[in-house]
């Protein structure tokens, strides 16, 4: 008996120790799987504003003052609808083919350069574009959905004119959303 069998009774006695090792790691509980939350991307769809109803029909007469121009259009927009604020929306109304110097266009619900409404300014009015033929309406916090109704049907149109052009006008109504994904702006005629 050389080196070689101890070296071997050696070897066998090792084995036998891994075996027992791998069979007492065999019988080790195994943790039940975790549920894991799975995310859902959802994207923001802005759809755009819209404008019904609106087909004036009004007859501007010289030296009558102001006439509405469509007491029954509606504006409305889904997304600000829903939250009932259209803070920073904004309404552009000129002639159609550009603003008119001589064309004047309010609101008959404005004090200053506020449109109120129950007491409260529910939009602005740029009186400084609304000099050169284009008036801008900007929503505050405080327009919801009839609110913003009211304004479009408050809108005004006069000329300054002596002996004005007769025939059709036509007027062009833009507006703005304020969001930032596509799909906010609509124009239309009236």
């Amino acid at each position: 008996p050389g080196e070689d069998e101890a070296t071997a009774a050696s070897d066998a006695s090792s084995a036998d120790d891994v075996g027992s090792e791998q069979k007492a790691s065999a019988v080790k509980e195994v943790p039940a799987a975790k549920e894991t939350p799975v995310a859902e991307a959802v994207s923001a769809v802005n759809e755009a504003p819209a404008i019904t109803a609106l087909g004036g029909g009004n007859t501007f007469t010289e030296d009558d003052g102001p006439i509405v121009i469509d007491a029954d259009a509606t504006l409305s927009d889904p997304e600000l609808d829903e939250g009932q604020n259209w803070l920073g929306a904004t309404l552009t109304v000129n002639r159609d083919g550009g603003a008119v110097a001589t064309d004047s266009l309010s609101s008959n619900l404005t004090t200053d350069s506020n449109i109120v409404i129950g007491g409260q300014v529910v939009a602005t009015l740029d009186e400084a574009t609304d000099t050169d033929g284009t008036l801008v309406v900007t929503f505050t916090a405080l327009a919801d959905a009839a609110d913003v109704d009211a304004v479009i049907q408050s809108l005004t149109y006069e000329s300054s004119l002596e002996n004005p052009a007769t025939g059709d006008i036509t007027l062009v109504y833009s507006v703005n959303d304020s969001n930032i994904n596509n799909g906010g702006v609509i124009s239309g005629t009236g």
